[in-house]
């Protein structure tokens, strides 16, 4: 978006940021909300809404995405995937810290760090990749003939890099290496869109088949463990923390009613809602 907004709509580094804000403020938002429906309905229906609105985003981007569309056009579609991606971070961190002890929170914060930043470099690799070889094929196609060579060598290079050639090129020739260039930039924006797309589609879909199954093995983790009566307590918190942050169930039934497991109940609270206890 901000290769959009400064090369194809031509606005500047401070006008490009204020125009981003709208990501920024849903996301803080999708993110506080998202952590306490989580507590309420559980992190597998608030993931799968936020996996949902994100994938309803590009599929909107690639349908809709021009040189000339409306900034609130614009402005709708971030704030959707800004409360997709807080309603669908947010509650999947909640989820990877609760599944540890305390003494393991280091670890656990690695394995979240770690699979945010190998998610995101893969993201950035295949959807950059599928760009540029979208945009370059575009661009070859849509190029007036009869250019010299190394003007079609550095309007293949990027976006800006083919601006900055149709402005030495004189007349309606030039004007025509510019139109080509913003014609692949954004073929190659809306494909990446639908890929990424297909990507939250498919994770939506395949959390609710993993929710399938996973609600059957807790369901039979929760009979089994209320069935010991007096058995191994550990155990049968860690059961109940898994169930209540992964389906959202009731954990009364696992816990025993003393004062320790009230007290992790309220830590766990304390934590999905971002406070201290």
């Amino acid at each position: 978006m901000t290769q959009y907004f400064q090369s194809v709509r031509g606005y500047g580094p401070l006008s490009t940021g204020v125009r981003l804000l709208p990501v920024a403020l849903s996301v803080g938002i999708g993110s506080v909300a998202g952590t306490q429906l989580a507590v309420r309905v559980g992190t597998k229906l608030v993931v799968t809404v936020g996996l949902v609105a994100m994938a309803a985003f590009y599929g909107w981007v690639a349908a809709t995405t021009t040189a000339t569309l409306g900034y609130g056009v614009i402005a709708v579609q971030m704030v959707l995937y800004g409360l997709g991606m807080g309603l669908t971070s947010a509650p999947a961190t909640e989820s990877i810290m609760g599944a540890v002890s305390r003494r393991q929170a280091g670890v656990g914060s690695a394995v979240n760090d770690s699979t945010r930043l190998l998610g995101g470099t893969l993201g950035v690799a295949v959807i950059g990749s599928v760009f540029a070889s979208l945009y370059g094929s575009r661009l070859t196609a849509r190029l007036p003939g009869g250019l010299p060579r190394p003007v079609t060598a550095a309007a293949h290079q990027s976006l800006g890099a083919a601006y900055a050639v149709s402005g030495r090129v004189p007349g309606a020739l030039g004007r025509a290496v510019h139109d080509a260039a913003t014609n692949a930039f954004i073929h190659g924006l809306s494909v990446g869109a639908l890929v990424a797309g297909g990507v939250a589609a498919a994770d939506f879909s395949g959390k609710l088949r993993r929710g399938d199954r996973e609600d059957v093995f807790l369901e039979k983790l929760h009979r089994d463990a209320a069935g010991r009566g007096d058995g191994d307590q550990r155990q049968r918190r860690a059961a109940a923390r898994h169930w209540r942050s992964t389906v959202g169930g009731p954990t009364r039934a696992l816990v025993p009613r003393d004062r320790t497991a009230s007290v992790l109940r309220e830590r766990a609270l304390g934590r999905a809602l971002g406070g201290r206890r």
